[in-house]
């Protein structure tokens, strides 16, 4: 019995000296504190030293049912290989059949001229084949709406051919286009979309919306300031905590961006994509048996509606008075527009509705109409000299961005009552 009991003690007093041990004390853990220098994809380009994950990928486009159920509500990012094939642009589409093209000599397209996208920089302007000429041996970078002379030779993406999408759902069409190596901000649509590239590669890196308070937004553009090549996890140390999703793209692809999701894109190789937009509030009112069944291969973004209103004279006229009356007493700033356009107290509810890139880059492409001389000021004498085929131009301008702003404002609403 002696015997036992001595045993019974010294199992108990072993127990007690292993958990002792096993508690660790404040300068012990000082010690383990994480050197964040140290930690896997520190100073390395976004994307790197964290577990990443490959994104769902399937052949051609899916059906509208499984694309909306398993996707779009699922909110899950989707490469669809090959799917840009069945695209006329995708055969069509080389530097010779673009300088074919009779178009307008008055007409242009917005360019921006660093691949590193700074989305504070200014843009120019330029005609889309002067583009073409000489893009190959500049860093110049073709950001802008699908021209109309492009439009017939782009499908509307299979999976989104739906009814309720065809009134007032689609909001705007973006065509990407440079000789490679452009590198985006990391940043989040208010939209949702699909790219479709028809030219060269893209690498995609997605971060799931439930990391979004590790990274750090600007509020103003739903976009981050952080350095894509250079994650220095010291002044962003939640960085080392977040997962990836990789999405691999070479010509002939399309890939779904969920709403909101957190992305990063980066090009090589001469490269041409384009994005179709749509108002994700609509996506609750699809009924995808009413999407349209088989594809319709003949049904392009120029038969497409993508703003909410019709051009109207009278509108115009309002706009140029409008501008014309503060012109006389101040030069209009870039800053000022969105005063100009919305007035005080719904720039500051944009800026609250987490509204994204898209309405600030409309506003700079306005502006860019309006200086003439790229001094970043408008004055009365360039308003002045503005040719009636520039301030149609412009109004059309307004029209699509009344349309984008709309959009955000039914996506906030549907936003703040899901929460």
């Amino acid at each position: 019995m002696f015997y036992l009991f001595y045993l019974s003690l010294l199992l108990y007093t072993s127990v007690i000296f292993a958990q002792v041990e096993q508690q660790p004390t404040a300068d012990a853990e000082a010690k383990v504190e994480k050197d964040l220098t140290k930690e896997p994809g520190h100073l390395k380009k976004f994307g790197s030293g964290r577990p990443t994950y490959l994104i769902d990928e399937i052949e051609g486009f899916p059906d509208a049912e499984t694309f909306f159920s398993k996707y779009v509500f699922g909110s899950r990012p989707l490469k669809m290989k090959g799917a840009a094939q069945l695209f006329p642009a995708y055969h069509l589409w080389t530097d010779k059949y673009f300088m074919s093209l009779d178009i307008d000599p008055n007409s242009t397209v917005l360019v921006e001229e660093h691949k590193k996208e700074n989305r504070t920089l200014p843009v120019k302007w330029m005609h889309f084949q002067k583009f073409v000429q000489i893009y190959n041996d500049s860093n110049i970078y073709m950001v802008q709406d699908v021209p109309p002379y492009l439009k017939q030779d782009v499908i509307l993406p299979c999976c989104i051919q739906c009814p309720e999408l065809f009134e007032e759902g689609f909001a705007t069409t973006v065509m990407w286009f440079s000789s490679g190596g452009t590198k985006s901000v990391i940043h989040t649509d208010n939209l949702d979309n699909i790219n479709c590239l028809f030219r060269g590669d893209k690498e995609i890196v997605f971060v799931d919306p439930k990391y979004q308070d590790k990274i750090h937004l600007n509020a103003h553009g739903s976009y981050s300031n952080i350095d894509v090549d250079r994650m220095d996890y010291t002044q962003n140390p939640e960085l080392a905590e977040i997962e990836y999703h990789l999405g691999n793209m070479t010509s002939g692809d399309c890939l779904y961006i969920p709403y909101l999701w957190i992305h990063q894109v980066r090009s090589y190789g001469s490269n041409l994509a384009v994005n179709v937009w749509w108002n994700n509030s609509k996506n609750h009112l699809i009924d995808v048996n009413k999407c349209l069944k088989p594809c319709r291969y003949d049904l392009t973004l120029a038969d497409v509606s993508f703003s909410f209103r019709e051009d109207d004279n009278d509108d115009l006229t309002d706009f140029q008075n409008r501008m014309f009356d503060i012109a006389e007493t101040k030069d209009i700033e870039l800053d000022d527009m969105k005063l100009v356009l919305f007035g005080e107290e719904f720039t500051q509810e944009l800026e609250q509705m987490n509204a994204g890139y898209g309405y600030v880059a409309h506003i700079k492409k306005l502006f860019q109409k309006f200086d003439l001389n790229g001094d970043l000021k408008i004055t009365e004498e360039e308003l002045k000299s503005l040719l009636d085929v520039t301030w149609e131009e412009c109004m059309d301008l307004i029209i699509d961005l009344s349309h984008l702003i709309e959009a955000i404002q039914k996506t906030s609403k549907m936003s703040h009552e899901e929460l």
